[in-house]
């Protein structure tokens, strides 16, 4: 059985918008990121392994952190598309984006390390004050979720990941001053790794759920006599 009509097909065969839309939207990352080759970074296609002449396991925990983070956010925007017009995406689609924002400033943060390098040291930025920017964002993010955070039957989860995340702040600002944690930074890693996989396992059901919603929606729809 074939996916697409045959007007479905032609029509596609038609039309260049989305190969315009990709690679110019690839394009002009792909400028983005010279631009900050021309800064002086030479560096900024190589894989830092390579660069290093480190293991090929170097950052492996980060990486997958920003993956999971990545996951997270691409999770989010689909939901938010699939649901379309309707009920449940006037009720919840606020919510979504402003997880995926959220999300987005944290894999920016963990990827480029805003506030431990680029804030701190490039823009001169002290850390508190770019953590409490980092709060004040976060806070109204999840104010603005809070109908899905509060409905989730998750939110034992949810409560975890903050916790997670709090040890994650605490421990990476005691150990900032000459205060000296044994084990300060395998568990700060831990506790923040944890996190983003708490996260993300609550916003994959949290989505879950609300697509699950528009399929029993449709087809209450359908089931429903005409006249």
């Amino acid at each position: 059985m074939a996916i697409w009509t045959r007007t479905e097909a032609e029509r596609g065969r038609g039309t260049a918008r989305p190969l315009v839309v990709a690679y110019g939207l690839g394009f002009l990352a792909f400028l983005g990121i010279c631009g900050v080759q021309a800064l002086g970074s030479v560096d900024v296609w190589q894989d830092p392994q390579v660069t290093t002449r480190t293991a090929f396991y170097l950052g492996l925990g980060s990486n997958l952190g920003v993956i999971l983070w990545g996951a997270t956010v691409a999770i989010l925007l689909f939901t938010w598309f699939a649901l379309g017009a309707g009920p449940i995406r006037t009720a919840s689609g606020r919510g979504l984006l402003a997880a995926a924002g959220l999300t987005t400033l944290l894999l920016a943060d963990d990827l480029l390390l805003l506030h431990d390098r680029v804030f701190r040291y490039e823009w001169r930025i002290p850390e508190h004050s770019s953590m409490a920017a980092y709060g004040v964002i976060g806070l109204g993010c999840l104010l603005i979720a809070f109908r899905l955070i509060r409905e989730s039957p998750d939110r034992l989860l949810f409560a975890s990941v903050i916790v997670l995340f709090a040890v994650a702040l605490v421990v990476d600002v005691v150990d900032e001053t000459e205060t000296t944690i044994t084990g300060a930074g395998v568990l700060e890693d831990a506790a923040e790794f944890l996190g983003v996989v708490g996260w993300l396992a609550f916003w994959s059901r949290t989505c879950a759920r609300l697509l699950a919603s528009t399929r029993v929606q449709s087809a209450e729809a359908l089931s429903e006599p005409a006249g």
